[in-house]
């Protein structure tokens, strides 16, 4: 059975140094969405310590749905992580028999960003080449729900396995290029036929992002926050109104906490809080769970979240923050102020 994941052969195709003076080098947005690449690769991600709002899953390759697609897609639903995919593209076998499986795979799931196809290694089988590239895509297209359908691919391998193959450039052109490039970021560089990139895999950095392994492939978007947030539909939620706004940290006794879609323990988990995470809310009194806006991670991710934990695990203190009007306020003899803070 052969199970790739994004990545593994472009890996060896680092570009040299005189090659990275030649062709057009795009710069990545200072604010740019960072988010991961997941596959089978990672089995038994723990999705509760995962720091970003979106990821990219592998659906498959060949005839062969991934192992952890289910898993992953369940959980990334579940946490509302906005999903994408990924299809590792086999010249071995038809594109009718992998939109088989494609389709499958995808049935009653929906995916808010792209699907793409991963075109970055040739088998020497009977389906090689751009002709087929397309007739997969337009296999699914239309047929499963995502954002759009595009390719992932490497500078130096898109160039030197398509050059028989432009004719089909004008079809490519238009669609999403997510590139993979392990360099420098004013370094990137676009392939033809396009002139600019969607998202960018810049390497498999050694991080925590709840994954087994050491590493994990990281990417980011090109663009600012609020143009991803624009391009996925993704809402932002405000930060809590009116009330007491607090920050808090797990008690000393506690190394974990669910948070939930409502205040108790009926409602489902939606994500989860770890020792050196800050969480900010509004405490509520009649039920001692506090309603969450923003988590910051241990590692310094922030995180808007829509979300309630129960405030008996947490250590709280008041957290006026910038803009803040004090209501109300009262001095206590430690010299601590307390009082109602509001947003401006």
């Amino acid at each position: 059975m052969i199970e790739n994941f994004s990545g593994q052969f472009l890996l060896r195709e680092r570009p040299s140094f005189l090659a990275r003076l030649i062709g057009q080098s795009i710069i990545v947005p200072d604010d740019a969405e960072t988010f991961a690449d997941v596959s089978f690769w990672q089995a038994g991600m723990d999705w509760s310590r995962y720091p970003h709002r979106a990821a990219i899953l592998r659906v498959g390759q060949n005839v062969w749905k991934d192992s952890e697609f289910e898993y992953n897609y369940s959980e990334c639903v579940r946490r509302k992580i906005i999903v994408g995919g990924y299809w590792f593209y086999d010249d071995r076998v038809s594109p009718q028999a992998q939109a088989d499986v494609i389709l499958s795979a995808m049935a009653g799931k929906k995916f808010a960003m792209e699907l793409f196809v991963d075109f970055e290694r040739m088998y020497g089988g009977p389906f090689i080449g751009l002709k087929y590239v397309k007739q997969l895509i337009e296999l699914i297209e239309n047929k499963i729900q995502c954002k759009s359908i595009g390719i992932y691919t490497g500078y130096y391998f898109w160039l030197a396995n398509t050059a028989n193959d432009t004719a089909y450039y004008p079809f490519f052109a238009p669609r999403p290029l997510w590139l993979a490039w392990y360099s420098s970021a004013v370094n990137v560089k676009v392939p033809q036929p396009w002139t600019t990139w969607t998202h960018w895999q810049y390497g498999t950095p050694t991080v925590d992002w709840g994954q087994p392994t050491k590493e994990i492939d990281a990417n980011r978007h090109n663009g600012t926050k609020s143009e991803f947030e624009a391009r996925y539909g993704i809402v932002t939620v405000p930060p809590t109104t009116g009330g007491n706004m607090l920050k808090g940290t797990l008690k000393s006794t506690t190394t974990s906490l669910k948070v939930r879609s409502g205040p108790s323990t009926a409602y489902p988990q939606i994500d989860g809080i770890y020792t050196g995470d800050t969480v900010y809310g509004v405490l509520d009194a009649a039920t001692n769970w506090m309603h969450l806006s923003k988590i910051v991670r241990a590692n310094g991710a922030t995180q808007t979240i829509d979300g309630w934990c129960s405030a008996a695990y947490l250590d709280l203190v008041d957290a006026p923050e910038a803009g803040d009007i004090v209501v109300t306020a009262t001095l206590k003899s430690d010299g601590t102020v307390v009082g109602t803070w509001t947003r401006k």
